[in-house]
């Protein structure tokens, strides 16, 4: 009897010590969840499904497109903020009109490329097939673009890096961040390997949509 008192307490004694342990464990991923900003949860999110990609064999493209977009939406809340503080000043202003300027000058001749292939006459003999194309494609260049833009400002990360390593010693341990943000250079590095994957993605994706072939139309 006495033993079966002594088992009965021991068990009990450590269903509390393991509710203890995964009450523990629960708070602090609660607040570990809440010390991320937006941004950071976006990346943790992604790296998630994509361990749950390779554990649990979910490969699909709906899948990699929600993991993709957490990635992207997380890039853009991070360089919005930055793109503001330049489109608020004169020059950057006028760099970024001077920008999409000459993209919408590659989407002209592109829209003229395509309307020559289609019908094999020139663009300048049926303005309105021109000015459809030119419609049609305009949104296309200017969010490709843009994507392509924002990675390519992201694939600089290591000079970012190497920066705060060289400023460090100096007392700027978080430059152009906000003062609660954590985990800084882990999340930099997470940040970099996702812009590297999605602008390999986008190649991919650009290739087989042939994309790529609109700048030979353009060269031709």
């Amino acid at each position: 009897m006495k033993n079966t008192e002594t088992i009965q307490h021991f068990i009990k004694q450590k269903r509390r010590q393991g509710e203890r342990f995964v009450t523990k464990r629960n708070l602090g991923l609660v607040r570990f969840w809440r010390s991320l900003l937006f941004p950071q949860r976006c990346y943790f999110i992604a790296t998630a499904m994509f361990l749950a990609l390779f554990l649990f064999d979910l490969d699909s493209f709906l899948y990699q497109f929600v993991m993709f977009s957490f990635v992207l939406v997380g890039l853009a809340k991070e360089v919005w903020p930055r793109f503001m503080l330049a489109w608020h000043s004169l020059p950057g202003k006028a760099f970024v009109l001077f920008i999409y300027a000459v993209i919408a000058n590659f989407a002209l001749a592109s829209a003229g490329g395509l309307v020559n292939e289609i019908t094999g006459i020139s663009a300048n003999a049926l303005p309105y097939s021109h000015n459809l194309a030119l419609i049609l494609m305009l949104p296309s260049w200017f969010f490709i673009t843009t994507v392509i833009a924002l990675l390519m400002i992201t694939l600089l990360t290591p000079v970012y890096l190497f920066l705060l390593l060289l400023l460090k010693p100096m007392g700027l341990h978080k430059l152009w961040h906000a003062p609660n943000y954590r985990f800084v250079f882990t999340t930099a590095l997470v940040r970099y390997l996702w812009t590297a994957a999605l602008f390999f993605k986008a190649i991919l994706i650009a290739t087989q949509f042939g994309v790529f072939g609109q700048f030979s139309c353009i060269e031709d």
